[in-house]
């Protein structure tokens, strides 16, 4: 499969932060691959791949690992570039990471679609993600999801009218829809429920019933006296946060009528 640019630039500019994947270390220094530039080759000086760290020196990468580097310098006629990771902060390879991630899942999903269907992977490119400014995965992610004329007059204003017969934008909607099928995840509160009145016990249970009677698809169980879990698996989290939110509303308005009280311990954690 032929490398291509996940962007439309060819070459990262000075000062830019890129993802790389390190080939080889030796006493000159370490050559690397920019994945996101076509695999071009970069070079990090030993000045630049080690640190002093108390008496000694400490390697800043090792062979066969990705790491965010920041580009040095650029040679546009050899199209080489001299990278280090020293100067790179926290919170721009979190940045770097987040766009590597989304870049990757576009280049897989366009290599699965040219396999699929016999087309190159450059040609692909250049129809699908050329055309697009800003991140191609979060364009693709909203698309996915308008209503359906909403997407074709969408993806007619993106790719050119002619794209509702094109089949191999079909595949690539099919292969996005399957891709982004939201797993279920857990939603849940936690709350402190206390009555020490003469039948305390007896409205603990009845405003637990009254609770659970309010939704079919929200759990209620004891994590250990007195507090107890209200949780539910779901793919539409706001709605579900809402469906919780009644179910301890009545859980609360029962118990405070029985003379006892209730308390929100974890408010609508996502598991």
């Amino acid at each position: 499969m032929e490398n291509v640019n996940w962007y439309n630039r060819q070459i990262p500019n000075v000062g830019d932060i890129v993802m790389v994947k390190v080939v080889s270390v030796d006493e000159a220094g370490a050559k690397c691959l920019l994945l996101e530039y076509g695999c071009k080759e970069g070079f990090v000086p030993l000045s630049e791949s080690i640190k002093k760290r108390g008496r000694g020196w400490v390697k800043l990468i090792r062979a066969g690992g990705l790491k965010e580097m920041q580009v040095l310098s650029v040679d546009t006629t050899k199209q080489q570039l001299d990278l280090s990771p020293k100067y790179v902060t926290p919170s721009e390879a979190a940045e770097c990471l987040d766009r590597f991630e989304k870049g990757r899942r576009v280049h897989n999903l366009l290599k699965h679609l040219a396999e699929e269907q016999a087309e190159s992977l450059q040609y692909l490119y250049d129809t699908f993600v050329r055309p697009l400014s800003g991140s191609a995965w979060t364009t693709f992610e909203e698309l996915v999801n308008l209503p359906e004329e909403e997407k074709w007059e969408r993806a007619s204003a993106l790719f050119g009218s002619d794209i509702r017969d094109s089949r191999i934008f079909a595949s690539l909607l099919s292969l996005l829809s399957h891709q982004l099928v939201t797993k279920p995840v857990k939603v849940e509160s936690q709350i402190n429920l206390t009555c020490y009145a003469n039948d305390g016990v007896i409205a603990i249970r009845a405003a637990l019933q009254a609770g659970i009677a309010v939704s079919n698809e929200v759990h209620v169980h004891l994590v250990s006296a007195p507090t107890f879990s209200i949780s539910a698996m779901t793919q539409d989290t706001k709605r579900t946060l809402k469906e919780i939110e009644k179910v301890i509303e009545t859980i609360e308005t029962s118990i405070v009528q029985s003379g006892g009280k209730c308390s929100i311990l974890k408010d609508d954690v996502t598991v």
